[in-house]
This record gives C-alpha cells, structure tokens and sequence, in this order.
C-alpha cells in the first residue's frame, strides 16, 4: 500500500507492506539522444539492457532504490546540405542525400516531428526546382527488434522502414516534386552503415537516403537505341552482288530435284 505521499522531489513516497513484495519489476526507456553507462540497487534483482531500454526484476523485496548513470549525447543535426544539389550533374551520376531519422519522426513511428516537416518542405522546394529525372527514397533501421505494443503496427523493422520511406515520398509530392519520378524503397536492418553494437551506430543506421539522378541508373535493361543496336548486330547480312556495266547477271542456277525413286512393297 502507499503511503499517500508526493515528495518534493515528484517521487510518491513510500509504498509499506506488512509482508514484501513477491515479485516486482521496473522498466526504463530512455531516449535516443541518451547513452545508459552504469546501474544499481539496494536489492538482488536481474538487470537486462536493450539497447536504451533498461529493466530490472525481483522476488520478495521492499524499500528499493534505484541509481541510474546516463549522459545526454549530441542532438542530431537538423542541418540540410543541399550543396551536392547546387553542383552539375553528369548523366547517369547520383546524388545521395543521407537523413537522420532522429531528425524527421519519434522513436518507433513514421509520424513526422516539426522539425522533420520543416526540414522535408526545404528539401521539396530545392528538388521542385531540379530537373531530375529520378527520385529513389530509401528506408533504413537499426536492428534493434520493436517493442510489443508496436508489432501491431508494424511487425518488423521491414515495414517501419517502408512507412518511413512511403511517407517522405508523399510529403515530397505533395509539396511540389512531380510524383512520377518518386520511388520507395525499404531495406529495414539490412544495410547498415555503422556497427550495431553502440548507441551511435544504431543512430547512423537509422536513417533515410534521397538519391537525386538519372532515369537509367541503375537499370538493368538497356535504352531503346541500345536495344535496337544490339539486336541489329544479330541479324545476318546478305553479301553484295557486283554487276559490270553493260552486262546483266544472270541468275543463279536452280538445284536440281533428285527424282523420286521406285520401291517395291514387299509380301
């Protein structure tokens, strides 16, 4: 039972029980922008860590106190480089422009933050004003699996990346870029760019990737003109026929048919 009591500190008092508690669990999700470095209690208990998620677990305990050591890592960065853009492009080359999802949605969603609307409405107007002729969005993630009350929504790191994508797509088209040369792309955990292990590779990992070019990158199948060149390579060509002047040629004997032969039927 609780004693009823709200500290100064926010913290609600004491919770007294004439017998211990036979078995309780606390849970800690803590943001990105948060690296978790130590942890403790007054009780025996199991410690489990995931990523920026931290839980711990006991039987028949009371009075616990919990100390916590975290430090605040570097907000990602808002900031756009569009000089890639303002450069020119040789045909078939591709601009790629690397987004940090940290920027544009919260952590587990593909609802976009206002800050990530406000830097996605730039980007639309630069690529409004570009003629390009393809615009591939890609979805990336970390391999981290999604919480339970997630999966409903999203049951792998597969979909998340492909709501992300599809979203920015429209958000582009919607805000001035001609949607017949946007593409999404989703890839989920598989292409990562940093390592796994530490908070500030899944952070890297986490991300979209804008690539500005060409229709025929990346094509498998050539262009019309080279298809037609290759197949006319295949066709065979029929020798030239040389006339002197004056004469006519005359024209190629006919083979002869071999006749028939007889047979007799036997019996």
């Amino acid at each position: 039972s609780w004693d009823g009591q709200v500290l100064a500190s926010g913290h609600y008092g004491k919770w007294n029980s004439p017998d211990p508690f036979e078995r309780f669990s606390y849970v800690w999700v803590l943001p990105d922008n948060m690296e978790i470095l130590a942890y403790n209690t007054n009780e025996k208990g199991q410690w489990r860590q995931r990523g920026n998620t931290l839980a711990w677990s006991g039987k028949n305990v009371n009075d616990l106190t919990f100390r916590i050591k975290y430090r605040v890592t570097s907000q990602p960065s808002l900031a756009l480089d569009l000089s890639k853009l303002e450069k020119t492009q040789n045909a078939g080359e591709l601009t790629r422009i690397t987004l940090d999802s940290g920027s544009l949605f919260p952590s587990g969603s593909h609802r976009f933050t206002p800050a990530g609307e406000s830097l996605l409405t730039t980007l639309a107007d630069k690529l409004s004003q570009r003629d390009s002729d393809r615009i591939i969005v890609e979805g990336h993630t970390d391999n981290q699996p999604l919480k339970p009350y997630l999966q409903d929504t999203y049951p792998s790191n597969w979909e998340l990346s492909a709501a992300r994508a599809t979203i920015v797509v429209r958000w582009l088209a919607e805000h001035g870029v001609n949607p017949e040369i946007l593409e999404a792309r989703a890839y989920g955990e598989q292409r990562p760019v940093a390592d796994n292990e530490t908070a500030q590779g899944r952070a890297k990992n986490r991300r979209i990737e804008i690539l500005v070019g060409d229709k025929d990158v990346g094509a498998g199948e050539p262009e019309p003109a080279a298809a037609a060149q290759t197949s006319g390579a295949a066709k065979t060509t029929q020798p030239e026929v040389t006339r002197k002047p004056g004469k006519t040629a005359a024209p190629p004997e006919k083979p002869e048919r071999s006749k028939p032969t007889g047979f007799t039927r036997g019996g």
